[in-house]
């Protein structure tokens, strides 16, 4: 039955994930808990702002914000009443906001299959990607494809050291508009606990390295991480729109881009 049931595209959870809550009208169906979900789509935003699992939960934490177990407690979500004492109410690990970015179910799709075992003795295991089942557009999505796809690509980022600590999540991914150099940052300690780097800004390095010889290259080019990561959310939020809105032209966009991506590919193969 179970198996069957997955691989009909019905969740094989009998309880919803963190952020849904179940159909009193249709069974199997998901809708969204917008209480929850409001904290979902900020894990997402942080993480697309450079912060890791692990800031997030320090960052939740401190705020006192309930964390899922306590969130079922309180409202008794299919869970039992003791699923997380209030002495934790507030306690969120790296772990449970990895879980949260890595989850597809966000999209609106349901996943199946995710842990198995081979013989029924056996405990259950996480199953490789191959093994998992996805079926799209099941339920309502709480985060968009595209704050999911670079939520990803950060986390996936290496992080960089510098003299300072863990170096600005940005680093190595910025160049010169007008020379094609990388970027470099610079930061300055000395600010308060919500704001650690009273400077932090990105400019090119052929005119820092210029400079620094006393000679000339390109121009500074400066630019605030601030004003960066501001810049980033609002081309999240207008690609978000014009493919919502403009399905048919996203996609001959995102097919034009991909082609042209590929036929470049090709010319530096060939070189």
């Amino acid at each position: 039955a179970y198996q069957l049931r997955g691989k009909s595209g019905l969740p094989t959870n009998n309880n919803c994930l963190y952020a849904y809550r179940k159909d009193p009208d249709i069974k199997h169906h998901w809708l969204v808990d917008e209480e929850a979900a409001a904290i979902v789509r900020r894990i997402y935003q942080m993480a697309c702002e450079g912060h890791g699992p692990s800031e997030i939960a320090r960052i939740l934490t401190k705020e006192k914000v309930d964390n899922p177990g306590y969130y079922y407690t309180k409202h008794a979500c299919g869970m039992r009443s003791d699923y997380t004492k209030e002495a934790h109410a507030h306690d969120w690990n790296s772990l449970t906001i990895s879980r949260i970015l890595t989850h597809q179910e966000y999209l609106g799709h349901t996943v199946n299959f995710r842990s198995g075992k081979r013989y029924y003795k056996d405990k259950r295991r996480a199953n490789p990607p191959e093994k998992l089942l996805i079926f799209e557009n099941t339920h309502e999505p709480i985060v968009t494809k595209e704050t999911w796809e670079l939520a990803q690509k950060l986390r996936k980022t290496p992080k960089r050291i510098d003299t300072l600590g863990e170096a600005n999540p940005l680093t190595g991914l910025l160049y010169c508009a007008d020379c094609g150099e990388k970027m470099y940052n610079h930061r300055s300690k000395g600010g308060t606990e919500n704001n650690p780097y009273p400077s932090d800004f990105f400019d090119c390095s052929a005119y820092t390295l210029a400079h620094q010889k006393r000679t000339s290259a390109c121009f500074g080019h400066y630019i605030s991480t601030k004003a960066l990561r501001a810049l980033i959310l609002d081309t999240i939020r207008t690609v978000s729109t014009f493919a919502i809105s403009n399905q048919e032209a996203f996609m001959e966009k995102v097919r034009s881009a991909s082609q042209l991506q590929q036929a470049e590919a090709a010319k530096d193969a060939k070189r």
